[in-house]
């Protein structure tokens, strides 16, 4: 019996969520742009870029380089396969962008089914990875969050970032100064010889924003293991203020969070406080050592922040596993979770001695036995094996799992919300990423019916014509008239102007798209719409008229 009522509970999770997957924004997409910064002191010939296509459905993928149409390239994908793109050396120039300024060293990928797209930057002795978010989960504001780069006066080896545009007429700026404007698919790359870790960049429309450190020693003062550091950001709309931080098989990890707003406060459970304050200013940080022993930190805040996991050196004290070496990965905060998501490890090349990669699995422990995984394109969901789940630190409660993987895609899907970290490691080598989450923006949100905007999009409802809308704010400015506006099929419909709680009755038949526009507190407005239809009215038979 507990068998049968497993294999229903993944039936009936697969069933909701294959749907639910498409509609929410996620680190999965159709559209993405991307730009690889500065790897250490390596030439381009010496370097090995690898583009990992992930597909959950079979999907044909374009690869449009910026800088010159001879380099395009095409892949048809089958439901569940991997396919890596090594970049030739002609493409590899193309999108490595290792020098301050502006340039159109980037490239564009678009598929027709969502897929997850991974990015890997490998050089003798220095590999880092990233995942690559689609355009709609991209934003106009972000925080650097980054590491001291290694003896930048002797060797060039400097902090930096690097910002892809999406649209033209795209202004770039950093601290309130205006850098640069690019066109779409233009690139801004900025290098400095010191941390830059809480600067902040700005952009007129949404742009790719990727951390580009040529080399790191973590944690800071020491004096072997320097490795590059690279990992795409999240825009702050799409910050948090609840996350648990997992530790690796490593053991011992290193944490900053950063702080978008002044008078931001943080509590954490676990981990130990290196550099910083728990109250911070706008663009402040703070450093954190949590433990595999102590079992990750869970970190909570009153205003949204952001949160970086860094691998140490291979030689740093109390490690459980000696292999790996420096490399950064985004944190999503739990309201991130997503239900399903595909990912893949990645298959190094030339001198590279990665051998050892990992799935890194987060979800609340009340329903972490809910998660099941597919590999390739089975439509079998199983359980998970080949680790066990670890009970995290603090309250709620977050555990955590190790998985190995192999050269296939996984997928894995939990009906309460998941996160999935990537990790790989090898002799004085490794890399870390975001794997596999959500990537909605929380700065607003609205709900009709009690149901989240996006997962109403194209759902017909019948017998309902009232509807109740509410708004879930967060960073916007209600010191303004106007801040909060409401539009059905593109009338304002001015009654409800700054209300956030009201009702909407629609008519039967009709299809309607309702949209709010808020205005935030750097008086930006964002937009957010769902199409929802109405059934017809069915009249009563009249029986005279049957006669």
């Amino acid at each position: 019996m507990k068998s049968f009522i497993l294999k229903l509970t993944f039936l009936l999770a697969i069933l909701i969520l294959s749907s639910v997957a498409v509609q929410a924004q996620t680190t999965m997409g159709k559209d993405f742009y991307l730009s690889v910064g500065r790897n250490g002191v390596t030439v381009i010939g010496s370097l090995n870029l690898q583009v990992r296509l992930v597909a959950s459905r079979a999907t044909t993928v374009t690869g449009t380089f910026a800088g010159g149409s001879g380099l395009n390239f095409t892949a048809t994908l089958v439901a569940g396969e991997v396919r890596t793109i090594n970049l030739t050396e002609a493409q590899r120039t193309a999108v490595y962008s290792r020098d301050t300024g502006r340039t159109s060293k980037s490239l564009r990928i678009q598929s027709t089914e969502p897929i997850s797209v991974y990015v890997l930057s490998q050089a003798l002795g220095t590999t880092d990875a990233t995942n690559v978010l689609p355009v709609d989960a991209l934003g106009k504001e972000y925080y650097q969050i980054s590491y001291a780069p290694y003896n930048a006066s002797a060797d060039a080896r400097e902090d930096g970032y690097t910002v892809v545009a999406t649209e033209s007429g795209t202004d770039v700026s950093e601290n309130g100064t205006l850098k640069t404007t690019l066109s779409a698919g233009q690139v801004y790359s900025f290098y400095y010889t010191g941390d830059m870790t809480g600067r902040r960049i700005t952009a007129s429309k949404p742009v790719a924003y990727f951390v580009s450190n040529s080399s790191a020693h973590i944690p800071g003062g020491s004096t072997i293991a320097a490795d590059c550091l690279f990992q795409q950001l999240m825009s702050v709309d799409r910050w948090g203020k609840n996350f648990f931080v997992p530790p690796t098989r490593r053991g011992i990890e290193r944490v900053r969070i950063v702080a978008s707003e002044n008078g931001t406060t943080i509590s954490q459970t676990g981990g130990s406080i290196i550099t910083g304050s728990l109250s911070l200013s706008k663009g402040q940080f703070i450093e954190l050592e949590i433990k595999l022993t102590s079992r990750g930190c869970y970190i909570a805040s009153n205003k949204p922040i952001g949160v970086c996991s860094y691998l140490p050196g291979y030689a740093y004290s109390g490690l459980t596993e000696q292999s790996g070496d420096p490399a950064i990965a985004w944190i999503p905060p739990v309201e991130q979770f997503v239900n399903l998501t595909t990912i893949a490890p990645f298959v190094p090349l030339n001198n590279s001695v990665l051998t050892n990669h990992y799935a890194l699995i987060i979800a609340a422990t009340a329903t972490r036995d809910q998660t099941i995984m597919a590999l390739g394109n089975s439509t079998t969901f199983t359980g998970l094996s080949g680790g066990s789940w670890t009970t995290g630190v603090g309250t709620p409660s977050y555990s955590f799992y190790s998985i190995p993987l192999t050269n296939q895609s996984y997928t894995f899907a939990n009906p309460a919300g998941l996160a999935i970290m990537g990790y790989g490691l090898g002799t004085a080598e490794s890399y870390y990423y975001l794997a596999g989450s959500a990537a909605r923006d929380l700065l607003a949100a609205f709900f009709v019916n009690g149901e989240h905007y996006l997962d109403v999009d194209g759902k017909k409802f019948c017998g309902i014509y009232d509807f109740h809308i509410t708004a879930q704010l967060e960073n916007v400015n209600r010191g303004i008239a106007g801040y909060l506006k409401w539009f059905i099929n593109g009338t304002e419909q001015l009654s409800a102007r700054d209300d956030e709680d009201w009702t909407l009755t629609l008519t039967a038949g009709s299809t309607n798209t309702i949209r709010m526009d808020v205005i935030d507190l750097n008086g930006d407005t964002h937009s957010y719409s769902t199409t929802i239809s109405l059934c017809k009215l069915l009249l009563p038979i009249n029986p005279h008229k049957l006669i």
